[in-house]
């Protein structure tokens, strides 16, 4: 039998273990064991590695903590580095020290710095009274020298003499200055002008190419204006020729009409009691007379007229020649009207034209001038 102490060890509950089996069973012991231990280990790895983390948190906590209690109680040793960082004697005077013994120190100093300037005033006064005494001396005895000797001294010719010489040299040197500006002045008066005249002389030329071509487009225009006017002359005059012609022509046939008309009444009654002369040509007693001025031949001419007035009109119908007529006449005195508009100011734009060659010729001879002078 196995003891009870044995089986809660060991975990045996079988008498018939033999040894291989009791080995195996240890050795499946050692290796729980084993493996508890590595866990234990690495447990106890981790747990030193944060409580060292946490130590290294402390250790700069208590780092700056124990910097800014130096700083509440010794001052800001950072600060008075930045404050001393342009004064090099300071910083290297006062380098790690305290804030209270840096500031006694300075107004020790600032004292002594102040008695030191006091002593140095109070000697200035002194030399300044000395400075005077010796100014006092020296009048006096210049006052002696020369009311007791007489005249003045070689020393004193020679200083007026010198202060003669700069005074003339100043006067010449302001006279040459002056006279300098001046010039200076006159010519940048004529670079004015002289750019001025040119921008004048650009714009002069630029004026007379536009006026040119303003004359040759205005002689164009009347030339066209002169040849139109001339080809409607021509016209109007032909179609008034053909007008009066076909006029002589309606008053003959209308007298033609008019006597056919009065022989006619004449012969209204013989027309009724013969029964065979139903056609007109038969009335005349000269049969080819008659057939040469009837009214036949008459409307025909008429038509014939018109048509060759709407061809020469270019309207559509007989009833717009008059119409087409006015037109022309209209448009006849209106082309009169703008070739005399056209005349005067072509004369006025060669006027300009004369005024303006005028201008730049004066202009010219005046750059001339000035050139020369």
């Amino acid at each position: 039998m196995l003891s009870a102490a044995k089986v809660r060890i060991h975990g045996m509950q079988d008498e018939n273990w033999i040894i291989k089996d009791k080995i195996n069973q240890y050795r499946g012991l050692i290796k729980l064991y084993e493996r508890d231990q590595k866990i234990h280990e690495g447990d106890l790895a981790k747990q030193k590695k944060r409580y060292s983390r946490d130590i290294r948190q402390l250790r700069r906590d208590i780092t700056s903590k124990r910097e800014e209690l130096e700083v509440a109680v010794y001052g800001d040793k950072q600060f008075l580095r930045n404050a001393f960082q342009e004064h090099r004697r300071l910083q290297l005077t006062y380098m790690n020290s305290q804030a209270d013994k840096v500031l006694e120190s300075i107004h020790q100093e600032n004292f002594n710095k102040r008695k030191q300037l006091d002593r140095i005033r109070y000697t200035k006064k002194r030399k300044m009274e000395e400075f005077r005494q010796i100014q006092l001396q020296s009048s006096e005895l210049r006052d002696r020298l020369l009311y007791e000797v007489g005249g003045k001294l070689p020393a004193e010719k020679k200083e007026q003499a010198v202060a003669n010489y700069v005074q003339r040299a100043n006067i010449k040197k302001n006279a040459a200055l002056a006279i300098k500006v001046m010039y200076k002045k006159i010519l940048d008066i004529l670079k004015k002008d002289s750019s001025y005249f040119t921008v004048v002389l650009e714009a002069l030329k630029l004026d007379c190419r536009a006026q040119g071509k303003c004359l040759m487009g205005a002689t164009e225009m009347g030339q066209l204006a002169m040849e139109y006017l001339d080809d409607r002359k021509f016209e109007f005059s032909k179609l008034e020729k053909e007008i009066k012609t076909n006029m002589k022509e309606r008053e003959r046939t209308l007298k033609l009409v008019r006597r056919e008309v009065a022989f006619l009444t004449d012969s209204f009654p013989n027309l009724i009691r013969k029964e065979e002369a139903t056609n007109l040509d038969d009335l005349y007693e000269d049969p080819d007379a008659v057939s040469q001025h009837s009214v036949h031949w008459e409307v025909e001419e008429v038509m014939r007229i018109c048509k060759r007035l709407q061809k020469a009109t270019l309207v559509p119908s007989f009833d717009k020649i008059l119409v087409r007529l006015k037109e022309q006449r209209y448009q006849t005195e209106r082309l009169m009207t703008q070739l005399t508009l056209n005349s005067m100011k072509r004369d006025a734009l060669i006027e300009d034209r004369k005024h303006a060659i005028l201008m730049l010729d004066s202009l010219k001879n005046v750059g001339q001038e000035r050139t020369a002078q």
